[in-house]
């Protein structure tokens, strides 16, 4: 009996914790919080990348699989993030137009060459500029809808339009017009009095090449029709980054800096990139939205000449400002409340061979930008860098 109390006494002795021991495990607890949560949470963020290339990649994978399936074109659309601005501001001010959060499926629709096989129109001009073609309203009459007096709709503005067999294309500044003569007027903006020279993918058409008064066949290529079927939104935080993203080692095609045309404000309407798969799942071509001029935008239809390469990004690593700015000693991406997408090793791409279809996501890799390289130069380089390795993770079939 005594051995019973005694061991009871002893037990009620040594239980529980005393203040200053609850203290120091507090104070351990919220020293190895500081230290660590940082971490955690560039972990978890860096899960939330790896997890938004392949939301992106899967997306891209089933508008391919459509394509094959339906046996026509499909397009991957990818929706810039508008930026509703006040006029007068800076071009260079575009984040929201470089930033991508929604992936959507556009169908692409056949060239429309005539509603008769071999349909042919005559150019007309103003002395030896082509400024339209005129078609007989017997060939195309789909184009007019006699009941309204208006257009159709089947072709509108932004389409472009080729003679003969070239692949070289005339932008449609307005909508076709029916003349007294019956016949269609499409109108045609002449690349050396609307410039389309300087942006990536198109061609300086001869003017030679076409005279007025001559009778040319005609293909008119429509832009593509989002469709209705499911978009995806990229987890919160994540994007494709337009700004360096585009073909081959070096091409930056969809970033405003690069498709700019004289406009100078934030609130120019970039559009959509399209990136068009076809029936055998290999990428066809991509379209985007020109700027010639002011108050004027066309489609430019670019063929592959090398893989596409979509960086996945942070949306608060869009690049701001200048793109001189990353590689600039001192600026953006030197600070450490700003690294540009370009510069995070922690970021991915997503890689599409137009050639074989195939699609997969890689690492940016780590930047070694020379000491004392130019921003001019830099730029090139380190986009290089950075797609070197996708590139051939991509040729040799893995992830």
């Amino acid at each position: 009996m005594s051995i019973s109390n005694h061991n009871s006494t002893s037990f009620n002795k040594h239980f529980g914790y005393t203040l200053v021991e609850l203290l120091v495990v507090m104070g351990v607890i919220v020293i190895l919080a500081s230290v660590t949560l940082p971490f955690v949470r560039e972990l978890l963020h860096d899960q939330k990348l790896s997890q938004t290339a392949r939301i992106v990649q899967g997306y891209a994978e089933s508008v391919r699989a459509k394509a094959m399936a339906s046996g026509r074109r499909t397009a991957l659309i990818l929706e810039r993030l508008r930026y509703d601005g006040l006029g007068g501001i800076a071009a260079d001010v575009r984040i929201g137009q470089n930033t991508c959060i929604r992936l959507s499926t556009g169908e692409v629709f056949p060239p429309y060459e005539g509603d008769w096989a071999g349909s042919t129109g005559t150019l007309v001009g103003n002395g030896s500029i082509v400024t339209g073609i005129q078609i007989p309203l017997a060939q195309a009459a789909s184009l007019w809808d006699t009941s309204t007096g208006k257009p159709s709709g089947l072709v509108s503005v932004g389409d472009s339009i080729e003679f003969g067999d070239r692949q070289q294309g005339f932008v449609i500044p307005t909508d076709p017009t029916l003349l007294a003569n019956s016949n269609i007027l499409i109108p045609v903006s002449n690349p050396p009095t609307a410039s389309l020279s300087g942006i990536p993918g198109s061609v300086q058409i001869a003017e030679s090449m076409w005279t007025p008064g001559i009778s040319v066949r005609f293909r008119i290529h429509r832009k593509p029709s989002k469709s209705l079927s499911g978009s995806v939104i990229l987890p919160r935080g994540t994007c494709i980054d337009l700004t360096m993203s585009g073909t081959g080692l070096t091409g930056r095609e969809f970033s405003t800096d690069t498709i700019q045309g004289i406009s100078k404000y934030v609130n120019d309407d970039y559009g959509q990139v399209y990136i068009v798969f076809g029936p055998r799942g290999t990428v066809e071509l991509a379209y985007y939205q020109a700027r010639p001029t002011d108050n004027a935008s066309a489609f430019v239809r670019v063929f592959p000449t090398g893989i596409f390469h979509l960086m996945i990004g942070r949306t608060d690593q869009v690049l701001p400002n200048s793109l001189l700015a990353p590689f600039t000693p001192g600026a953006e991406s030197e600070r450490d409340d700003f690294k540009a997408n370009i510069m995070d090793p922690g970021n991915f791409w997503v890689s599409l061979n137009p050639y074989s279809g195939a699609i997969y996501s890689s690492s940016v890799t780590a930047p070694t930008i020379p000491s004392g390289m130019a921003p001019a130069a830099a730029i090139p380089f380190r986009t290089a860098q950075a797609r070197q390795f996708a590139t051939v993770v991509l040729n040799r079939g893995g992830t």
